[in-house]
Formats: structure tokens, C-alpha cells, sequence
């Protein structure tokens, strides 16, 4: 989990440092491992992302909340 969520950190902070503006939007979804341990050790690596979820349930209802 930490190894890909670092990835996706370096590639998030690549992004914004030549498009600033650009909101990342992390999924976390772990089948073999509970949200909260997943928030443990994904959260605090994922340091760029403007948003973090950790369910489709959650993403959903952040991409439904962008279209109000």
C-alpha cells in the first residue's frame, strides 16, 4: 500500500509543479485491509492529493459533490 501510495504521491506532486491548479484526487481502496488501517499508512504518504478517499462509496459522493 505505502510503495503505490508514494507513487501516486511523487506522480501527484510532479503534476503540480507545472500545473499548480490542478486538484489530485487519490482512490485507496484495499480489498484485504479495513478503511481505517488503510488511512493509516496510505494517509500520510499521500502528502499532493487535495482529496483522499478510500471507498468508491466515497469517491462517489466527492464526484457527486462537484456537480451541484
Amino acid at each position: 500500500m505505502e510503495k503505490n501510495a508514494a507513487y501516486v504521491d511523487w506522480k501527484f506532486r510532479r503534476i503540480k509543479s507545472v500545473s499548480p491548479s490542478v486538484r489530485c484526487v487519490a482512490l485507496a481502496e484495499v480489498t484485504q485491509a479495513g478503511v481505517e488501517r488503510v488511512k493509516e499508512y496510505v494517509g500520510p504518504v499521500m502528502e499532493h492529493a487535495d482529496v483522499a478517499c478510500y471507498t468508491m462509496g466515497e469517491l462517489s459522493s466527492f464526484v457527486r459533490g462537484l456537480t451541484r
